[in-house]
């Protein structure tokens, strides 16, 4: 088996927004110089006029390669086709404006001159995915990664692509299609940090609570205790995990009593109003 250059095993990128996406994606970057000769070849479409216009069979692929290029550029999907044999990369204005090559790399420069956009602490995973892709037998390629950008900035893409291979199996072309994830990682990296605060200051909130004697809780609206402090919990017997989400008649209250603490719960909630009241309690 032929053994690929370093160069060739250095490649990453392609993903769509949906399904419907990765379906045009996948048809354009997959409609290669052979796809294109056998569509000329047919001899429905093979009629060429002496003036030098376009024959059916051009007029036609033009047309379906614009619509394609204008549905992907308008979704900010890109695409390319890796030749690996030649290592030359096809890119279209997506994947220029994403790796910010130039026109002369983006009309079949190796792909090194991609591969070196990639950020530095990402490179080992691309690598190690694009090497799987291309040493099957699933000849699939899916990962994220991050883009060094001309600027200076980062963005995130997720990509797919597909080996494509020859008779005795060796891989020949690389299509696949990418987009740029960087909004969807801001809003999960911020989400995680208010996750994070949140559970900081719960701990804050507990720690305080439960350094008292008296009792402290907080009910939804369905009278579920939400939270218990420590002294709370002590009285019941029970571990915060046990009581949590539970109302008082799932803690075994009396019938009278749960019915009683329901109903004040329920004129808190109605007339936002506290109120006082003393309960005798058997445990």
């Amino acid at each position: 088996m032929r053994r690929l250059t370093t160069s060739q095993q250095e490649m990453g990128w392609g993903h769509t927004k949906s399904s419907a996406r990765m379906l045009y994606s996948g048809y354009a970057a997959s409609f290669n110089a052979e796809r294109r000769k056998k569509l000329l070849s047919n001899p429905r479409m093979k009629s060429e006029s002496t003036n030098g216009s376009p024959s059916p069979a051009e007029s036609t692929l033009l047309e379906a390669t614009q619509c394609l290029q204008s549905v992907l550029f308008a979704n900010e999907v890109a695409t390319w086709t890796w030749d690996i044999v030649n290592d030359r990369v096809i890119a279209d204005k997506n994947l220029v404006r994403l790796f910010g090559v130039s026109p002369e790399v983006a009309a079949g420069g190796p792909i090194e001159k991609y591969f070196q956009a990639i950020h530095p602490d990402d490179r080992p995973s691309v690598t190690a995915a694009v090497g799987s892709a291309l040493a099957g037998p699933n000849d699939r390629y899916e990962t994220d990664y991050r883009i060094v950008r001309n600027d200076g900035g980062t963005s995130w893409v997720t990509a797919r692509g597909n080996v494509d291979r020859d008779a005795d199996g060796k891989p020949v072309q690389f299509p696949g299609v990418m987009i740029d994830i960087t909004a969807r990682k801001v809003s999960e990296q911020k989400a995680e940090e208010l996750r994070r605060r949140l559970e900081q200051q719960f701990r804050i909130f507990d720690t305080t609570l439960s350094a008292i004697t008296d009792f402290a809780y907080i009910f939804d609206r369905q009278g579920r205790f939400i939270y218990m402090n420590q002294a709370l919990l002590d009285l019941w017997g029970l571990k915060f995990d046990d009581a949590v989400g539970k109302n008082f008649y799932e803690l075994q209250y009396p019938d009278e009593l749960a019915e009683r603490l329901q109903r004040q719960i329920q004129q808190v909630f109605d007339t936002g109003k506290g109120l006082k009241d003393e309960t005798p309690y058997t445990s």
